[in-house]
């Protein structure tokens, strides 16, 4: 039933419901780190999510501006997921955020 919801209306809303959808499952994610930290110790290293916060808020902030600001739909699907890419990946390449750190090595290494 869920899916025919989101179906029916995800053309309409479909800002709300992806907002309602990465906010549930931000409260999945933290449940979840809350509860396996009581039971399992895992050691959670809150700088390397603050630095992924950050990216993620400031490609929020230039997706919010182009959704006002550009008229055009094909215009602004394809500054949004070219400009998406490149400030969020960025971002953590720059803040120095570790998997992407590991990932630019690992790609980027020498041959030879």
């Amino acid at each position: 039933a869920a899916y025919i919801f989101t179906l029916i209306y995800s053309m309409r809303y479909s800002y709300f419901i992806n907002a309602a959808s990465v906010a549930s499952e931000v409260v999945v994610v933290v449940v979840y780190l809350i509860f396996s930290h009581k039971l399992f110790k895992i050691k959670v290293d809150w700088k390397n999510y603050l630095k992924i916060a950050i990216a993620l808020v400031v490609m929020t902030g230039y997706l919010l501006i182009l959704h006002f600001f550009v008229e055009r739909e094909i215009l602004k699907i394809a500054l949004e997921i070219a400009g998406a890419i490149v400030i969020y990946f960025g971002l953590l390449l720059i803040i120095r955020e570790q998997c992407m750190m590991a990932l630019f090595r690992k790609v980027f290494r020498k041959r030879g």
